[in-house]
């Protein structure tokens, strides 16, 4: 399938779309009543998205004679409407949003607001990939068990680009060969000597990384998840349980805040990052104003998709280096996920979330997002958009997800909460701007998540 493009003046377009209420009745049009299903869905940042989700649901209507009334959002505007509908907001019969998943919908199904979709998914488990049956299933208190709560969409983790170009002109511009090293150490101080060299040769413009270091971007909290990995700082034990007032965690915590934030205060990173909004990573490293980052999605090089000489050749990504011990890393992968609310349209809603789920119709959708996110399946990956020897980008997300690990908030519903108030881009944010030292900072953080998990039980 050839990829149009739809993102042209900046990263962000997406999150800034309007809310647009799209009727998928016949052209009489209808009122609701009690036989249209209501579904809220993220605007798509491609239109190749918005009209996959369109003829699907068009089809659907088509074959069972159901009416669906469908209203898409922003990104921002959805996540906020399932926020509230943790304190009783209104809500539709099926919801879909890309930045639900890890703070929304492990609360949504612990305080049993959402219906099991077990049935539906159980039947196509054999096709899901490594980790996502994990990423869909989550505990309900009043059940006391857990069951599965969404519909698997598609996934992603937390991926790294950097300038080709800019590494050429940093190693000597002559076609000299750079090597980007897999220790974690090493592979940090290689984004410094880059800079220095760069520097040295008059780009005083160009830091080493973009890596967000505030609390408004939740960026800093996913990107942060990896360093805590690193130093193999399990924050919940196999069994469920918060282990941060072991010393050996508080160590390992107070060492990954020292690893992350020591390349602000060296000047690695650029000044304003402590304000930075999840956006702004993306535009300073798009500037050509930093040589690498970090970003959850593939929506950086997606940006340049029109641009094949930017797409193919002046963008690279790169796998995450080993950790501190020097194994490999695990990355943890963001399920996106629908949710059914419970209401006289469930059996509805469930029809046509099977409806979607099938490959020819639920493979459009994904390959409509042109790689910004990864399939949740494994039919859906074996087709050949995804397999481009020459597309690097979308090989190396997916390498990142060949060791998943499952999700902080997966392993219990109270870290949803950690991350919907950025619990770690506060202490992150704190150490960088010097208001905290990083032992205070992780001190704070500590009794910030323990709060968290004691007011959740």
């Amino acid at each position: 399938m050839k990829r149009r493009v739809f993102i042209s003046t900046g990263i962000a377009s997406g999150l800034l779309a309007s809310c647009t209420n799209i009727d998928l009745l016949s052209s009489r049009g209808n009122k609701k009543g009690k036989h249209d299903l209501e579904v809220w869905w993220s605007e798509g940042y491609y239109p190749e998205e918005t009209d996959a989700i369109e003829t699907i649901f068009k089809n659907w209507q088509r074959l069972t004679g159901n009416k669906i009334k469908l209203t898409f959002f922003s990104e921002n505007e959805l996540a906020a409407k399932a926020r509230s509908a943790i304190n009783g907001g209104p809500t539709p019969d099926l919801m879909y949003g890309y930045g639900i998943n890890d703070t929304v919908v492990p609360i949504l199904s612990y305080n049993n607001k959402l219906v099991p979709l077990d049935d539906i998914i159980k039947p196509i488990k054999p096709d899901l990939l490594p980790g996502v049956i994990d990423g869909i299933s989550y505990f309900n208190k009043e059940k006391n068990k857990k069951s599965i709560y969404g519909a698997p969409i598609s996934q992603h983790s937390v991926n790294l680009h950097y300038w080709k170009d800019l590494l050429e002109i940093a190693s000597g511009g002559d076609g000299k060969e750079y090597v980007i090293p897999r220790e974690w150490k090493k592979f940090w101080e290689f984004w410094h000597t880059a800079q220095k060299e760069l520097r040295s040769k008059g780009y005083n413009d160009v830091y080493g990384l973009a890596l967000p270091m505030s609390s408004l971007a939740r960026d800093t909290t996913y990107i942060f998840e990896f360093f805590l990995e690193a130093y193999d700082a399990g924050l919940i034990s196999t069994a469920g349980k918060l282990t941060v007032d072991e010393p050996g965690t508080r160590k390992k915590i107070i060492q990954a805040l020292t690893d992350y934030t020591s390349n602000y205060k060296e000047h690695f990173v650029p000044p304003k990052a402590t304000t930075w909004s999840d956006p702004d990573n993306n535009i300073n490293f798009l500037s050509s104003l930093s040589v690498m980052t970090a970003n959850p999605t593939l929506s950086i090089p997606g940006s340049q998709l029109s641009d094949e000489i930017a797409y193919f050749d002046r963008i690279g990504s790169v796998a995450w280096p080993n950790k501190i011990d020097g194994t490999p890393m695990r990355s943890y992968a963001s399920i996106k996920q629908a949710i059914v609310f419970d209401s006289s349209n469930t059996s509805e809603a469930k029809s046509l979330l099977s409806y979607l789920l099938k490959t020819e119709n639920l493979g459009r959708y994904v390959i409509g997002s042109q790689g910004r996110f990864l399939p949740a399946t494994k039919p859906i990956m074996a087709m050949p958009f995804w397999h481009s020897q020459k597309d690097e980008h979308i090989k190396t997300a997916i390498n990142n997800l060949n060791t998943p690990k499952d999700p902080a908030w997966i392993q219990n519903t109270a870290y949803s909460e950690v991350i919907a108030k950025n619990i770690w881009g506060v202490a992150i944010e704190s150490i960088a701007t010097g208001t905290l030292s990083t032992e205070k900072a992780a001190d704070a953080a500590i009794i910030d998540i323990k709060k968290i998990f004691a007011d959740h039980n």
